[in-house]
């Protein structure tokens, strides 16, 4: 069984260079998880 994982990180809102947010996802074994919290929580 092979597992494969990508975890991406965005970190900035489209309007602007400030970082609002975070964006991870990760892949793993044909899923897929997307978590959002605040930079500041990170």
């Amino acid at each position: 069984m092979e597992i494969g994982s990508l975890l991406l990180i965005s970190c900035f809102d489209s309007g602007s260079n400030l970082p609002l947010h975070i964006d991870a996802i990760l892949l793993s074994s044909s899923r897929t998880l997307q978590y959002k919290f605040p930079c500041s929580d990170f």
